[in-house]
């Protein structure tokens, strides 16, 4: 056999039998994983306009003094949104923070009602005061949650209340995904960005008939 034809024709052919093996991504496997229900998804609210400044963090009603979801923001929800829904992700209860950028992520993300939860509203609203342990008190309890049978529970906060629970960092749109242990505890099992997203429905479209 000619050595050198044969390492042509393996180049060739290398890619197409890697497409064939159906790697998938860590975080398509994570999502797979959630159309079964059993977890807690901690969504941070979608990209913001970072040109403004949370002014007044005692009076949430005031959108106008809060940084809010840039235009950005908005697509990337409502394509998570649609995606979810094509993927069949079933969720049962939805707790929101009462800013107003993470209402407005609920709102365009899930096609559903939702609860506003004081608890998970931004550290800064009750910082130095008791509720700030409260609450992150309150967030470990909710990641430990075990969800209705077959569904996800939804949690839309923030990151700076992530931390104070979890070592996984999440970017605006992120979802930290969570298995409660029924013992009180739970167990982070994967992370989902806005671009995972778009990419596994890219991979979807490729792969329909």
């Amino acid at each position: 056999m000619d050595f050198k034809k044969f390492l042509v024709g393996l180049v060739l052919i290398l890619p197409l039998l890697l497409a064939g093996c159906g790697t998938t991504s860590p975080a398509a496997q994570t999502v797979e994983r959630l159309k079964a229900g059993g977890y807690v998804i901690f969504m941070r609210h979608m990209a913001t306009d970072h040109s403004k400044e949370d002014t007044d963090v005692k009076n949430l009603e005031r959108c106008e003094a809060q940084r809010n979801l840039s235009e950005e923001g908005r697509e990337d929800a409502r394509f998570v949104g649609e995606a979810m829904r094509t993927l069949a992700i079933p969720v049962s209860q939805i707790l929101v923070s009462p800013y107003c950028r993470t209402i407005e992520s609920a709102e365009l993300v899930f096609d559903s009602d939702f609860t506003v939860e004081d608890s998970l509203m931004h550290l800064k609203s009750v910082e130095g005061s008791d509720l700030e342990i409260t609450y992150t008190a309150s967030l470990r309890q909710f990641l430990a949650t075990v969800p209705e049978s077959a569904t996800n529970l939804v949690l839309v906060g923030h990151e700076v209340n992530h931390r104070r629970v979890s070592d996984a960092l999440i970017a605006e749109g992120e979802m930290a995904i969570y298995q409660p242990d029924g013992q009180g505890g739970f167990n982070l099992i994967g992370t989902v960005k806005v671009e995972d997203w778009r990419e596994i429905m890219r991979a979807q479209t490729t792969a329909a008939p």
